[in-house]
């Protein structure tokens, strides 16, 4: 026989929320709770696996509140702020129920500062100290080198170091890394002027010698022989062979007489028979003028001297005349 049978079927609704599973990128799982990546990029892509009985419609990425994705697919690319950005991701099941995760990314893309005020162009010294701040806003200063040096810093980020100098142009770089690898450098030029040493002189000459003694190496007065004199009291001497051995030069304008010497910053101006003559500009009297004897000018000697800022001694029994210039 026939049997009818009736049955009713209630459809039971889905409350339960998708599984959300988020990826571990750089060895960080970013379903730890808490979870901190750091990055030196502005830009993350990832992709998370998600799965739910009446399936998955739409995922939704927040980046600090801001919504920045809303679409179906699973493997977002999203852009940073620099520094630190918490991200949410929601996905959503057909019939609206949810699920929520959350990590944070710290976005480093620019390099660390570095700020040295008053760098100089020249020095006259064999060092020179640098003194600046280097500093990483986001993840910090990871190393400082100055010329492959390592140099610390202090917790402000201020930082002194000495860097030796050769004789002529230096370059100096100064390379700054921050956590994630961004890196800083800079390189100038410094160049080392050594100061030049002042040569001091102890000059002998004697009267009727045609000889002139410098820091004990003898030498001609000239090629002629000339020798010094003695004229009114004051020794005369032709003057080119001692100048130039110290270092000075001596000038000779034939149409006006003139002779112009110059020696450790001062000048001495002489004229032919005139008993006057110009040290640095000023105005003096000669005892004794300057001369011409056989073709050579001889000029008053402890004048010109004493005038270029040297000393003289005279020993009257040896008739020997002995010069200091200490510049």
């Amino acid at each position: 026989s026939n049997h009818t049978i009736s049955a009713e079927f209630m459809k039971i609704p889905d409350t339960t929320p998708p599984s959300l599973t988020l990826p571990t990128i750089n060895g960080i799982n970013l379903d730890s709770p808490g979870a901190t990546i750091t990055i030196n990029s502005g830009t993350l892509t990832f992709t998370v696996s998600a799965s739910d009985e009446s399936g998955i419609s739409r995922m939704v990425v927040k980046v600090n509140g801001i919504v920045v994705v809303d679409k179906n697919n699973l493997d977002p690319t999203i852009t940073l702020f620099e520094g630190t950005n918490t991200v949410e991701v929601t996905v959503y099941d057909t019939v609206g129920n949810y699920t929520t995760k959350s990590f944070k990314v710290i976005s480093d893309t620019k390099p660390p500062f570095v700020i040295i005020p008053d760098i100089p162009q020249i020095v006259t010294t064999d060092t020179l100290t640098l003194k600046g701040t280097a500093f990483d806003n986001v993840t910090g200063l990871q190393s400082l080198t100055v010329n492959g040096n390592p140099v610390i810093t202090t917790l402000e980020g201020n930082f002194e170091t000495t860097v030796p100098l050769s004789a002529g142009a230096n370059t100096i770089k100064i390379e700054a890394v921050d956590r994630v690898g961004n890196k800083y450098t800079q390189s100038f030029t410094v160049f080392y002027t050594p100061p030049q040493i002042k040569q001091s002189y102890i000059v002998v000459l004697k009267v009727g010698s045609p000889s002139i003694t410098v820091n004990g190496t003898s030498k001609k007065i000239d090629s002629q022989g000339s020798k010094p004199i003695i004229k009114n009291g004051r020794t005369l001497l032709p003057i080119r062979t001692l100048i130039e051995s110290l270092g000075g030069t001596v000038e000779w304008n034939a149409k006006e007489q003139k002779v112009t010497i110059t020696l450790n910053g001062h000048s001495v101006i002489l004229f032919i028979g005139k008993t006057y003559a110009y040290v640095d500009g000023n105005k003096r009297t000669l005892e004794v003028s300057p001369q011409i004897i056989s073709g050579r000018t001889y000029i008053p000697l402890r004048f010109v001297s004493e005038s270029l800022g040297m000393v003289v001694d005279y020993d009257s029994q040896s008739k020997t005349i002995t010069i200091y210039c200490m510049p």
